[in-house]
């Protein structure tokens, strides 16, 4: 441990290592610091005449057994948080509390094709922190967590995503008691204090887990555990190796169901300790998998809105991009229904030469291994003037997709003039709807999807000041224009 003290003690006190950061005596020190074993070590500073200590730091310095470790594929990945690369490993967390770290991969996995990742993953050496979670997400989700959130192993609402967890504390939580709606009840979601289970949507909760929670054993125990993650994306199916045995199995189509219609998917780790503490560790061993010639960012807009020039009823959308997609892909527009169903040929524009009011999407496709970058969020609204109005503000106003609005002409919003707070109701509509809110001279004020619950969705726009605005509404690649009015 010698030369890991930056700092030198007061005159009158000696620096001593111990093995506890409280409660330290001669029976907690270290006796020979320069030859350690495994465990977590707390430098102090001991006055031998009058018997005190110093402070010791919150931190101590985790001393693990890397043995023959070798990581070559840790280079694959983007470290954020308190992760770093410590030796030949990747260290998420270091034995401290509220720490969280994430790892996520410098390139997107292709889950059209199959995909195995083999890892070592320490979790520690006393009972504490959370554990290790492994994560698909889509390029668009977040790259970190809500780090406070207890059991969520630092991916609470990365999503969309698929996550394989390697859970190290049993956590509850609080929901509604099915039997007395009016009362709640305390959720046991961990079976095992030490588990294995598939979680989606950045949710720990149990109508979130695909399957059954997996008993792992005592996996806090000073030592490299051996991991294998394979995804056959023929079969659909999802298989965790642990020390090597098959400990969970899922047949799901993740890129459907849980990553937004995606293919494109970035990977990597996340851990978090909350209140309390370990050193959590994986050293990436090898990584087999597709990358996806469209990228993981999104095309630049190089506007928002965009309306016709009479007599045109409709817009093109070329030239709209102020960005290139990356080579071996090529510039797409789609629709979007919902997230969750995300890009596919079916939503694919045919003509964006010449495209009718709504709200339009570009995307970089890779077509030879079928995959989409990510995508604009607000995308681009197109509005329609009425080319037989001789007034074109008004026209603007009252911009209709005529084609395809017989259902969404009957949508309503009340009150109207409204203090800030309004309904929408869409007259039988169902599904998710984006809204568009611009005021009168065409700037966009908020973009949002709303899912539509019982017909109607509600609005705040208590921030906005005065004055009139338009509300573009599109569900179902249906498409109407209404107009609001906000009296303060």
């Amino acid at each position: 441990m010698s030369g890991l003290v930056s700092s030198t003690c007061p005159s009158g006190s000696a620096l001593e290592w111990h093995t506890v950061r409280t409660g330290l005596s001669a029976a907690n020190k270290v006796a020979g610091p320069t030859s350690v074993g495994v465990g977590t070590y707390y430098p102090v500073c001991f006055d031998a005449t009058n018997v005190c200590y110093g402070p010791t730091p919150t931190t101590g310095v985790s001393v693990i057994q890397a043995g023959s470790l070798s990581c070559p594929s840790n280079s694959l990945f983007n470290l954020s948080g308190l992760a770093v690369l410590k030796d030949s490993y990747i260290q998420l967390t270091p034995d401290a509390t509220s720490a969280a770290g994430q790892a996520w991969s410098k390139q997107a996995a292709n889950l059209g094709r199959d995909f195995t990742i083999k890892f070592k993953a320490f979790f520690g050496n006393k009972d504490g922190g959370n554990g290790i979670a492994f994560l698909f997400r889509n390029p668009r989700s977040a790259s970190s967590g809500q780090n406070n959130v207890n059991g969520l192993m630092g991916y609470a609402l990365i999503r969309p995503s698929f996550a394989v967890e390697f859970d190290t504390q049993r956590n509850t939580y609080m929901d509604i008691d099915p039997i007395d709606e009016t009362s709640v009840i305390e959720i046991d979601t961990d079976v095992y204090p030490n588990s294995t289970a598939f979680q989606t949507s950045g949710y720990h909760y149990l109508y979130n887990r695909v399957g059954e929670s997996k008993n792992l054993g005592n996996i806090e125990d000073n030592a490299w555990h051996n991991c294998e993650i394979k995804w056959n994306a023929t079969t659909k199916t999802i298989s965790v190796m642990f020390d090597g045995r098959l400990v969970n199995q899922a047949i799901r189509d993740i890129v459907k169901l849980d990553l937004g219609g995606n293919a494109n998917a970035v990977f990597g780790f996340t851990a978090n300790t909350d209140g309390l503490r370990n050193q959590q560790s994986v050293c990436v061993e090898s990584v087999v998998y597709d990358v996806c010639n469209s990228g993981t960012s999104a095309p630049i807009l190089s506007t928002f809105m965009k309306t016709n020039v009479c007599p045109s009823t409709t817009v093109n959308l070329s030239g709209l991009v102020a960005s290139s997609c990356p080579t071996g892909s090529s510039l797409e527009w789609h629709t979007l229904q919902s997230y969750e169903i995300g890009m596919s040929p079916a939503n694919k524009v045919a003509n964006p030469t010449a495209v009718g009011a709504g709200t339009y999407y570009p995307v970089c496709f890779d077509a030879i291994n079928s995959c989409y970058s990510s995508f604009p969020d607000p995308g681009l609204t197109v509005i329609i003037n009425n080319c037989g109005s001789n007034n074109r503000q008004a026209a603007n106003i009252e911009a209709i997709n005529t084609t395809e609005t017989v259902e969404l002409d009957k949508a309503t919003v009340f009150p109207n003039p409204s203090s800030g707070k309004f309904s929408i109701n869409l007259k039988g509509q169902k599904g998710d709807a984006q809204i568009v809110v611009t005021n009168i001279i065409g700037n966009i004020i908020q973009s949002s999807m709303y899912k539509v619950d019982n017909n109607t969705i509600e609005v705040d726009l208590s921030n906005q000041s005065s004055g009139m605005y338009l509300l573009n509404i599109t569900i179902d690649n249906k498409n109407v224009t209404k107009k609001l009015i906000l009296e303060k």
